[in-house]
């Protein structure tokens, strides 16, 4: 019986340490994460008659950093009501920006 014992405190001891080790290495070779710039790109054209809904949806729904994610509104043909709903929109909030589809490299840039 004292065999069993030790096979089991022995077992339990080797599972421990094999515990530490990997605690051990997983914060010593733990690198620090990279921030990615990333936005939404909204092609919207005509009279976009959901862009608000849409837009919002995009700032609350797809955000896994907390800061939020830029969310560009790409003026693909936009009529003047709507270009005009777009730039109160990008004026509401700092994440939110109007751009013609040639700019949006340049946003990167």
């Amino acid at each position: 019986m004292a065999l069993l014992y030790d096979g089991v405190i022995a077992f339990l001891a080797a599972v421990g340490l094999s515990a530490l080790m990997w605690l051990l290495a997983g914060a010593l070779l733990h690198r620090r994460s990279r921030t990615v710039r990333a936005a939404v790109v909204l092609p919207v054209r005509d009279s976009a008659e959901e862009m608000e809904d849409d837009v919002r949806l995009l700032l609350g729904e797809y955000d896994p950093t907390g800061r939020g994610l830029p969310v560009l509104i790409a003026d693909c043909g936009l009529t003047q009501e709507a270009a005009a709903r777009a730039e109160i929109l990008a004026r509401s909030d700092h994440r939110i920006a109007v751009v013609l589809p040639q700019e949006i490299l340049n946003f990167f840039a």
